[in-house]
Parts: structure tokens; sequence; C-alpha cells
């Protein structure tokens, strides 16, 4: 855990800001029924920071305290948690976003922790990727399909590279 923490916080020693919204964050956040986020992994807070900035109050999930540190806004509230070892609240949530961050222990958790109606947002390296080295963190093909196919599909996408889903929990 101290090693990822160490890591990460490396990386967030060089990069400072917060960088824009995916755009299917943009292109979905508003289909989730009002309620609270959350940010998986949410490193300097760019979904955390803009879905707070549309009223919406987000619970921020990162191992980097130091990318957390520059995480600060009213209706967010951050925990620095190694996700190996974090566990969501039940039902506690009508958005989850989870972007570029592959831990396939979080499928239960997530599936746990959105409330009946809730979304989720979800977007990834797929196994073509040369992105990212370890195949243990990429896609394959049709598995986020096979995790929450049974949902209400609003948005899949395998394009190149990324592996993108869109479903509401039913």
């Amino acid at each position: 855990m101290e090693r990822d923490r160490l890591k990460w916080n490396t990386k967030y020693s060089v990069l400072q800001e917060p960088g824009k919204p995916a755009s299917i964050v943009l292109d979905y956040y508003q289909q989730a029924p009002p309620g609270p986020a959350l940010d998986l992994a949410c490193g300097l807070g760019r979904h955390s920071l803009f879905l707070a900035n549309q009223g919406i109050e987000v619970d921020a999930v990162d191992i980097s305290d130091r990318a957390l540190k520059h995480l600060e806004h009213p209706r967010v509230q951050t925990f620095c948690q190694d996700l190996d070892s974090w566990t969501a609240l039940p039902d506690r949530y009508t958005l989850v976003v989870d972007l570029y961050f592959l831990d396939r222990r979080l499928f239960p958790q997530i599936i746990s922790c959105l409330q009946s109606g809730g979304l989720l947002i979800m977007e990834t390296a797929l196994l073509a990727s040369n992105h990212i080295g370890n195949p243990k963190y990429k896609l394959k093909p049709g598995e986020l399909l096979a995790v929450f196919g049974h949902w209400e599909i609003l948005y899949h996408s395998e394009a190149g590279d990324i592996g993108s889903l869109v479903a509401r929990k039913p």
C-alpha cells in the first residue's frame, strides 16, 4: 500500500492541475438521480470538482494524499484510502464515476454501493491499449457487459483502446 501511495504521490508532485472532465461524464452525469456521487481513484479531482460545481455532493477516494490536498470544495469529501482495502457503504450513491482505474475486486462494491436507479459511468483501457503495460489493469473485450449487462445500458463502446460504459442499476 505505501509503495502505491509513494508512486502516485510522485506523479502528483508534478501534475497539480485537475484538467477537464471526460466527455463521458459531461454527457451522462445528468442522467443520474439526485443524490450523492462517488468518484473512485479521483486523483486531482477533475470529475469530483465538476460534479460538485453542479451542486452534487461527492465522496472522492484516492490513495494519494498529495492529490487530495488539491481537491478542496465544500461539496467534496475526500478519503485517502487504498482501494484494495476500502469498502463502500451499501446503497449510498446515485452516481459512481470510475475512470481509468480498473480493480475487478471493486465490481461487487460498485453494485452494492449504487442505489437502485443509480448510474455508473466507467471508462478505462482495453487489452489493446499501449498506454498501460500490465494486462491486469486492462479490460477484456465484452468484460463490462458481462458484469453490468443486466443493467439498463445507456452507452457502451469498445473503440480503439478504450472501453466505456454508462449503465443504470435496476
